[in-house]
């Protein structure tokens, strides 16, 4: 047991690679986060939980997590059912809308977000991509 707890200490450096996607239909985002120290088993699965797509969210459309901002716009996420290891979520805030693909591997989480300029055969491909790497 102390030997988990040891493994996630929040002081831990997990580096976080990401990449910008510009494409014609739209721009979108691929994150890898990881290597960590240890298996993502149960600690993974937080990865895929309704409140980190909506932190994801906020962070992507720069939204300011104080009191005092003067946006009135509501973040809106809808969550599609979750697979094994993968869920996928539309998020909404005023005219931008998105959808964010998250997989959990065994020591890594990667990320996608298109912004639904992109149309669905471009999400179809990053999800492909996704699908090859995280395959092996």
């Amino acid at each position: 047991m102390q030997e988990q707890a040891e493994k996630t200490k929040p002081d831990a450096k997990v580096p976080i690679r990401y990449t910008r996607l510009d494409m014609p239909e739209g721009p979108g985002i691929i994150a890898d986060i990881g290597e960590f120290a240890f298996d993502l088993n149960e600690v993974g699965q937080s990865f895929l939980k309704r409140e980190f797509f909506e932190h994801f969210a906020s962070d992507v459309v720069g939204l300011d997590d104080s009191s005092d901002s003067e946006s009135r716009t509501t973040l809106k996420v809808t969550m599609l059912p979750q697979e094994k290891n993968h869920r996928e979520g539309n998020f909404i805030f005023g005219k931008v809308k998105g959808h964010i693909i998250v997989v959990v591997e065994k020591r890594h989480v990667i990320i996608t977000c298109m912004f639904k300029e992109a149309q669905n055969q471009q999400i179809a491909a990053v999800k492909a991509l996704v699908e090859r790497l995280t395959a092996g």
